[in-house]
């Protein structure tokens, strides 16, 4: 009976997928128009003539990184909350599996989403399941000047500063007024499964309406500041819209400043 069900709804989606969503139904005598937009036939994006389900499986969940992919094992993992705090905070893996635990649904998409007929299925549909950060952070007990939390990943790069080479972590900052929404988590599984190395094992930050470059993989530290964090990815990389088209012309658009959710 399962999968009988499963099947006319995989067969519904194929001719009335707007129905699925909310949208409205098929007019009688209708035509169905298939996706116009042609894409590859890469691994890791969601495939509009595919589509069955409104829920990404975690194999076709789209994968971008600035930096290496750390390799970490769950039972060494720590996360370290410090900066700005009364309690300098250490947690392991299993310390964070022991607090509350949350699951939400969100879409994760990467900025630069349909930037090219290559790379025009990089968004999907995900339960994400963890602790959520607020509760965790204030028990740190941030300092009355603390603005910024910034949240950074395993993950690492040379990066050229001033002429000369810094090892960096990859690293993303919230105004600590965002953080404190009930839906950020600490995830540490997908769809009901372990995260993937690829996507960021053992944990990472879930921001539910930022795009993807605000979700930090492999997150190990976090550390509150009383000022913004003036990053690559912070206050040089996406946080620009760099043009527009209108009546033909394009134009340049100004600046969204640091942080800004692109």
């Amino acid at each position: 009976m399962i999968q009988a069900s499963v099947a006319t709804a995989a067969v519904a989606f194929t001719q009335y997928p707007l129905s699925l969503f909310g949208g409205p139904e098929a007019e009688e005598g209708g035509v169905l128009i298939p996706f116009l937009n042609a894409q590859p036939a890469v691994k890791r994006q969601t495939r509009w003539a595919e589509l069955t389900d409104w829920v990404t499986r975690n194999e076709d969940l789209y994968v971008v990184s600035h930096y290496n992919t750390p390799e970490l094992q769950a039972e060494d993992h720590t996360l370290d909350i410090s900066g700005l705090v009364g309690k300098p905070t250490r947690l392991g893996m299993e310390e964070i599996k022991s607090c509350p635990r949350k699951s939400v649904w969100a879409t994760l998409e990467c900025g630069g989403n349909g930037a090219s007929p290559g790379f025009m299925g990089a968004v999907g549909n995900i339960q994400w399941t963890g602790t959520p950060l607020s509760p965790l952070l204030e028990s740190c007990q941030p300092l009355k000047r603390a603005i910024e939390i910034v949240f950074f990943g395993a993950d690492t790069k040379l990066e050229t500063i001033r002429k000369k080479e810094y090892t960096q972590n990859f690293a993303r900052s919230l105004h600590i007024a965002d953080t404190r929404r009930e839906d950020i988590l600490l995830a540490y599984e997908f769809n009901g499964e372990p995260l993937s190395r690829e996507h960021g094992a053992p944990l990472r930050l879930v921001v539910p309406g930022w795009y993807g470059i605000a979700w930090v993989k492999w997150l190990h530290r976090i550390e509150v500041l009383d000022r913004r964090y003036m990053s690559k990815y912070m206050a040089r990389e996406y946080v620009t819209l760099r043009g527009e088209e209108r009546d033909g012309e394009k134009r340049r658009t100004p600046e969204l400043g640091p942080g800004a959710k692109l």
